[in-house]
């Protein structure tokens, strides 16, 4: 490791050291814990924004067992309650489904119509050269971050930027 880069790693662990962070990892979070949790962590001062790393992976207390798309539906509008009711910031991955295939270009259209009604912002990673990495030859792969929702309003803004796969890290484009 450069001396350069040891002092960033320092620099950064420091600033994390700082950070109010809270990692739950609880399995099968019910959206009603996660609502409870995220309103203590507000109430304390504990939280400025949360992190739910995959929306697939709550769960719901509808009966609707048969319905995974309705439950999801449900989690999502209850996500946009929290954020609202507490005035905190949800960041919310989830993988979609492509009909068209990885190389097209992913569409608003191709997200559940609740995750485009119940969200401020969407964004897309998307790398149409998924077969082909390092085509730069400095080990890093284009990758398209598409905005594809900005606040109410609808776009196509195409920023691209570089994922360098070794240390799983995306920078500008050059």
């Amino acid at each position: 490791m450069r001396a350069s880069d040891r002092d960033h790693l320092h620099s950064m662990l420091g600033n994390i050291a700082k950070s109010k962070i809270y990692i739950d990892d609880t399995p099968a979070l019910s959206i009603s814990e996660l609502k409870k949790k995220a309103a203590l962590l507000k109430a304390t001062n504990s939280a400025d924004l949360i992190i739910v790393d995959y929306l697939e992976l709550l769960t719901t207390s509808i009966d609707d067992s048969d319905n995974r798309a309705e439950q999801l539906r449900k989690i999502s509008e209850e996500l946009k309650s929290i954020a609202r009711n507490l005035n905190i910031p949800i960041l919310l991955f989830s993988q979609i489904g492509q009909t068209g295939g990885f190389l097209q270009k992913p569409l608003a259209s191709d997200l559940p119509n609740y995750l485009s009604e119940h969200s401020d912002t969407l964004m897309i990673l998307h790398r149409s050269d998924l077969q082909k990495s390092d085509k730069n030859g400095k080990g890093r792969d284009l990758v398209e971050l598409l905005v594809l929702k900005n606040a109410s309003e609808y776009s196509s803004v195409s920023v691209p930027i570089y994922y360098i796969n070794s240390i799983s890290k995306f920078v500008d484009a050059d």
